[in-house]
């Protein structure tokens, strides 16, 4: 089937009521949809057996929701191959086999009926990352809720696309179940990399045994839920603009200006900024108002529309509602004030999107940084040496004799003259709590990034610094999972660490003073489970940190109201 095999919408059955169908035909293509009930004998029957199976159907999808495959954590990779190729198995399918990649694994599969006729279809069996903070109800619970819609179910994925292809594998079933074939062959193509821009994809497609059945197929259908809830319409895509992914990258040491490592944002004042290089390098990639890309040669190649193109458009558009499309994506006005036929004919342009770095947790701690014995406790101080005031000495010190298993690991960013007088200033608290700091303070000096996060890596939890808060360094360690003890001083500069300790739900590790740092510390490092709780709920809840309004709207409330004080 090409473009132009496509009726014009007007000889197909429209939907009569607001609202979604039900069932497995909320996702049968109007372009077929006159068809199937002429050719469909015995309609009713199949039906029947479509109902029988709803429960055994939302339970499935509940079940593979709940069996998340995310990519861009390396999560579940190889068992979400194995999971989708048993939902294959399970439909029907005759041949089943799970494609290695160099990345994650695909799924194709076959099944033939003998037909005149293939039809491709492809899956995706991974999902975007999630914040939980940002769900109404637990993105992977798959908690059926009733809403302005209809009775749905949430969860990560029910949507994109985990919801149509188990309604499609269902109506494969359903087929089965009632004896009863597909009027076509099917080849299935599926993997598991979608949502980071399907960089493994063509190996598996491009195997020769593979390219060859799809070659054969007529087209391919990608099951999804293009359903309008206001007109009950359905689209069928007949193609995709793609994705092209890339990372600029303005890097000091390759520009011969601005600094080669991380320094801090005060010395702008004196020092090239690679970041405002690379922000003027993406001012040069779109016209003036963002909404066209100026980069040479982006458009030679690209074939114009076709008549018949703009017409299946304009038909997809009076099928469909501009202002619950406008509604739901939250846009007031299209482009140049385009109207919505008009809106749907833009070719492609630059798309963007920002996330926070995933965390990296290095995977065994270098040579020199592991264990001294297997049941020591490593404590981290990931602060430089002006934020270590004399007043920590004695809260180090009793932490260390509170914990006698226990190695205290600091990382003060100066040169080895500094750490001796750092080391001489320090050692009086530690004899008259009567530890051995020579044996038991580890202090390290400047280190590479990976070395550093390696070290991390290897402590078993963190100790903040009294007065003068740690800010980026925290940042940088929780999302890893390193549970950071933490005081709520009296000024903002001593709470940083404890306001995001705060918002990541993890009241455990706040102290009110010096003397609950110590028993915060002591609770912590004398029970591993707590630990790993605290460790897992630090990896699940992090992403949160970048993702509220609520402080941004609080500094600015500051700023309209805070009054310069007078002396």
């Amino acid at each position: 089937m090409d473009r132009n095999d496509i009726p014009p919408i007007d000889q197909i059955a429209k939907p009569t009521r607001r609202g979604l169908w039900a069932g497995a035909a909320a996702l049968t293509p109007l372009a077929f949809a006159a068809d199937a009930d002429a050719a469909t004998p015995n309609r009713s029957a199949l039906r029947r057996v479509v109902d029988q199976q709803k429960d055994e159907t939302v339970a499935l999808l509940q079940d593979w929701i709940r069996n998340p495959t995310i990519a861009a954590e390396g999560l579940n990779i190889q068992q979400g191959a194995e999971y989708m190729a048993q939902l294959a198995r399970d439909s029907g399918f005759q041949t089943v086999e799970i494609v290695q990649t160099d990345g994650s694994p695909g799924v194709w599969a076959t099944l033939d009926v003998g037909a005149p006729k293939t039809l491709a279809v492809y899956f995706m069996y991974d999902v975007k990352q999630f914040n939980p903070a940002e769900w109404g109800s637990p993105p992977l619970e798959a908690r059926l809720v009733d809403n302005e819609l209809w009775r749905v179910m949430v969860g990560r994925g029910t949507v994109n696309q985990k919801g149509p292809e188990i309604a499609f594998l269902a109506a494969l079933r359903a087929l089965r179940a009632a004896g009863r074939q597909p009027p076509v062959n099917i080849v299935l193509v599926c993997e598991g990399e979608e949502e980071i821009g399907s960089p493994h994809f063509h190996q598996i497609v491009r195997r020769p045994d593979i390219m060859a059945r799809l070659q054969n197929s007529v087209g391919v259908f990608i099951p999804s839920a293009w359903q309008d809830p206001t007109t009950g319409g359905v689209s069928v895509n007949l193609g995709a603009k793609g994705i092209v992914e890339l990372e600029l990258i303005a890097s000091g040491e390759s520009w011969g200006r601005g600094p080669t490592r991380d320094i801090h944002s005060s010395t702008k004042a004196m020092v090239d900024a690679p970041v405002w290089r690379l922000v003027r390098a993406l001012d040069t990639l779109t016209t003036e108002d963002g909404n066209t890309p100026a980069i040479d040669g982006w458009f030679e190649n690209v074939r114009p529309l076709t008549a018949r193109e703009r017409e299946l458009i304009a038909q997809g558009a009076r099928n469909t509602n501009e202002a619950d499309w406008k509604q739901r994506n939250g846009v007031s006005h299209f482009i140049d004030d385009l109207q919505w036929a008009q809106a749907l004919e833009r070719l492609p342009g630059l798309g963007h999107g920002l996330a926070p770095a995933p965390a990296r947790t290095p995977a065994e701690a270098p040579e020199g940084l592991r264990r001294s014995e297997p049941d020591t406790l490593e404590i981290l101080c990931a602060q430089a040496a002006f934020k270590l005031l004399p007043a920590q000495d004695a809260v180090f010190a009793r932490i260390l004799r509170a914990l006698p298993q226990a190695r205290l690991h600091l990382t003060p960013l100066v040169g080895e003259e500094h750490i001796a007088d750092l080391r001489a200033r320090m050692r009086p608290a530690f004899e008259r709590e009567g530890v051995d700091m020579d044996t038991r303070v580890l202090t390290h000096a400047l280190m590479p990034l990976e070395r550093f996060q390696a070290l991390a890596a290897a402590c078993d939890f963190g100790l903040d610094t009294l007065g003068w808060s740690g800010g980026m360094s925290a940042l940088d360690l929780l999302p890893q999972g390193l549970p950071i003890v933490a005081v709520e001083g009296p000024t903002m500069r001593s709470r940083q660490t404890a306001a995001l300790l705060t918002w990541l739900d993890t009241p455990e590790l706040i102290a009110r003073d010096a003397a609950g740092m110590v028993r915060a510390a002591q609770r912590l490092g004398s029970d591993a489970d707590l630990r790993e709780r605290l460790r897992a709920r630090l990896r699940e809840r992090w992403p949160t940190l970048y993702a509220r309004a609520d402080t941004q709207r609080a500094f600015a409330d500051f700023l309209a109201t805070a009054q310069p004080r007078v002396s």
